[in-house]
């Protein structure tokens, strides 16, 4: 009988232990469980989507995407003379054969491939205060030469046409004149121009003439262009939302307003690309995507997973082949870096 009394008691002891060991587990340590803490720290801890690519010391100036090439081309100056280098696939910089040299009061800027393949420039004189006098749009051609090509009026920025809500921005920089050349977007012959106090001209690169409406107001980075429909971003000011506002260039028209799947109160700031019909937008919430012909973008990537720091400049953002975006960001001692995103 004893023995099965201090049986009993052993067991009770047993028991005792085991349920006060299961208390003293740190929170947490349950591995059959998740808890929201969990979840927001696997979230955190997951790997870019993005690759880096190194700029191998080279300190660029500007970047274009060759439509035609699928590459990426690295812009570097050195005193007057522009040198261009392309990306390879193996994530090296292959120096191009040609050069481009300017007098010392011009400067090449707004780099950019045509449909075609060929690269532009706005050419930009500048005087001995640092004020631009005038601008010119060139070729720069594969044998180192720069052709001028003739864009009627282009140091003039467009009226605002009647019955449309158009407004200038006047520039506070005086560095900057309100006429300056900031973007420069090819849809096969016809290009958009968007200059710095916001408004935009359209040209037929063949016939150096402007054509469609001249009532359409844009911002450089900030805009698409395809299929003669002209995209930009207008401030709502009951939502403090930025609406994508869709624009027929020939008739000036409003065609289809598109908005954002967020739940954040604004977008902004905000960077926008398109390869064709495929429109993509960088924000502090993320990378949307979607055909411009859409009422709406969907989120498809959430900021935290690109790689890149909330102080961070966006200095280049570009849409290419396969669903496929680069960009150009610079931290705070104005080191840029170089990303490559695939969308799929």
């Amino acid at each position: 009988m004893k023995k099965y009394i201090l049986y009993c008691i052993t067991i009770l002891i047993f028991l005792c232990g085991c349920g006060s060991g299961a208390n003293s587990l740190p929170a947490g340590s349950d591995s059959g469980s998740v808890t929201d803490s969990g979840s927001e720290n696997s979230h955190a801890n997951k790997q870019p989507l993005s690759e880096n690519i190194s700029l191998k010391g080279h300190k660029a100036i500007a970047f274009a995407y060759n439509p035609v090439s699928n590459s990426l081309t690295l812009f570097e100056k050195n005193k007057n003379t522009y040198t261009a280098y392309s990306l390879q696939p193996g994530n090296t910089w292959a120096e191009m054969p040609e050069q481009w040299t300017v007098k010392k009061s011009q400067f090449l800027d707004n780099f950019t491939y045509g449909s075609s393949g060929l690269l532009y420039a706005c050419r930009k004189y500048y005087d001995k205060k640092g004020h631009l006098r005038a601008q010119s749009f060139v070729q720069l051609t594969n044998k180192g030469k720069i052709k001028t090509i003739p864009l009627k009026k282009l140091n003039q920025t467009p009226k605002s046409a009647s019955g449309t809500n158009a407004k200038k921005i006047r520039v506070k920089n005086h560095e900057v004149e309100n006429y300056s050349v900031q973007d420069i977007r090819f849809c096969g012959t016809a290009l958009a121009i968007t200059y710095a106090d916001h408004t935009v001209k359209f040209y037929n690169i063949a016939e150096g003439q402007a054509l469609g409406c001249d009532g359409i107001t844009g911002e450089s980075g900030r805009n698409s262009f395809y299929d003669y429909h002209y995209i930009s971003a207008v401030p709502d000011s009951s939502t403090r939302k930025f609406l994508l506002k869709d624009y027929d260039i020939r008739s000036g028209e409003l065609t289809h307003t598109i908005s954002l799947f967020t739940e954040k109160n604004t977008t902004a700031p905000y960077y926008m690309a398109n390869y064709r019909e495929r429109l993509y937008l960088l924000s502090a919430d993320g990378i949307f995507y979607g055909n411009n012909t859409e009422n709406s973008l969907t989120k498809k990537i959430d900021f935290s997973l690109l790689g890149i720091d909330a102080s961070d400049k966006i200095r280049y953002f570009e849409a290419a082949r396969d669903d496929v975006l680069y960009i150009v960001y610079e931290n705070k001692e104005a080191a840029l870096s170089l990303s490559r995103l695939p969308i799929r």
